[in-house]
């Protein structure tokens, strides 16, 4: 676990290079367009996957700069925690709730293997993109009890992760490690909660056609002078330039279409699984 919390505190540093508009957005990536829509996308899916009640404690696992973490708690009003592996990630999550005014959350770090909260300590947790940077199934299986240990009886765990039905490629693919979608719902279903249901955020092909247009929209402002090739960067969204916007909203409808297109939707990508602990456990 050193190697790894070393690649992610590798990743805040290269995180706290950003300005500060970018930085508040707290979305770890480059500062493309492409992920500036991503972000907004994924945010408006899980929060309309979130059930709708009240929540007084809420955790966000593998914080990271605390987007989820600021954005629960000025959303949905409740206590929330987060916490990371990386000592420099919750170095900048404290930083930027600080810088957000948000007071309703505090950070930590912890291993989600060996968490330090007491049994059935918050209404929902939150785990975004983290299972699947795990790279033993051993850790993975730990990391999974120790999540629904820290659920409330009736308490929700809400995860976004890469689970395909079945596998079209390696199942370790970089820092990436799949696993499936039953894999997911068999493991949590032996600690006591219950599937459900499932929410597509993207499929691969939309995600493949938003980077293509990403990188045509990239040669296209080089080839129209530097003060427009600054649209391709969220950073600098708020110039749009008529000449770009034709390429842009093209890309962005048909990845759109391919989502809702019925032949498509079979296609794995990024997904939403709700699960539910048990009352009586």
């Amino acid at each position: 676990m050193e190697n790894h919390q070393k690649y992610w505190d590798a990743i805040a540093n290269h995180v706290a290079k950003y300005d500060a508009k970018w930085f508040s957005s707290g979305f770890i990536g480059n500062e493309t367009w492409f992920n500036e829509y991503n972000r907004r996308r994924i945010i408006k899916a899980i929060f309309s996957a979130i059930p709708n009640k009240k929540y007084n404690s809420i955790l966000d696992v593998g914080c990271g700069v605390g987007q989820w973490t600021t954005l629960l708690a000025t959303k949905l009003g409740a206590e929330v925690t987060g916490f990371d592996l990386s000592p420099k990630m919750i170095e900048l999550a404290r930083k930027r709730s600080t810088m957000l005014k948000v007071q309703n959350v505090k950070f930590q770090v912890m291993n989600v293997a060996d968490m330090s909260f007491e049994n059935g300590s918050f209404d929902l947790v939150n785990c975004v993109t983290v299972l699947q940077h795990i790279p033993d199934k051993q850790l993975w299986e730990k990391a999974i009890k120790e999540i629904v240990r820290v659920t409330k009886p009736g308490g929700f765990v809400l995860l976004l992760e890469a689970a395909p039905k079945k596998f079209r490629g390696q199942r370790k693919r970089g820092d990436l490690y799949t696993h499936l979608e039953r894999e997911y719902v068999e493991e949590f279903e032996k600690t006591g909660t219950f599937f459900i249901g499932e929410r597509k955020v993207s499929n691969a092909l939309s995600l493949l056609i938003l980077r293509f247009g990403e990188g045509l929209l990239y040669l296209h402002a080089k080839t129209i002078g530097k003060k427009r090739l600054n649209f391709y960067s969220a950073e600098a969204s708020g110039y749009k330039p008529k000449s770009m916007y034709p390429s842009y909203m093209f890309t962005i409808v048909l990845a759109q279409l391919m989502e809702k297109f019925p032949l498509f939707k079979k296609l794995d990508g990024e997904k939403i699984l709700l699960f539910q602990k048990s009352k009586h456990h």
